[in-house]
């Protein structure tokens, strides 16, 4: 509980199998073109095992915030986010890799 507000712990339990049957399937799907490539067939494994780390410290932070206070910069982030995704229509403002073709 934080600042009179009650934790969501069905919520908690379900991001949190979420996120571990993720880390399983990165690995399960990964670990011989690791082993192959990088000699570590774990190597997949800790990158994504590190960005769900800094995910669920992120998470932990959320909660804590009051998000009443983000109310009044909810259009300007809207409009910053469709800008931004915008500039990926001009072919020189963007890296293609593996994608569908242009044309």
């Amino acid at each position: 509980m934080t600042s009179g507000r009650r934790l969501d712990l069905l919520l908690l339990i379900t991001v949190l199998i979420l996120v571990s049957v993720g880390i399983i399937m990165v690995y399960s799907a990964s670990f011989a073109i690791a082993g192959e490539r990088f000699r570590d067939a774990y190597h997949f494994l800790k990158k994504q095992a590190m960005a769900a780390g800094l995910g669920m410290a992120l998470m932990i932070l959320a909660v804590k915030l009051d998000y009443h206070r983000w109310h009044a910069l909810a259009i300007p982030l809207l409009a910053l986010s469709a800008a931004l995704l915008g500039i990926l229509i001009f072919p020189g403002l963007r890296h293609e890799v593996g994608g569908w073709p242009d044309g």
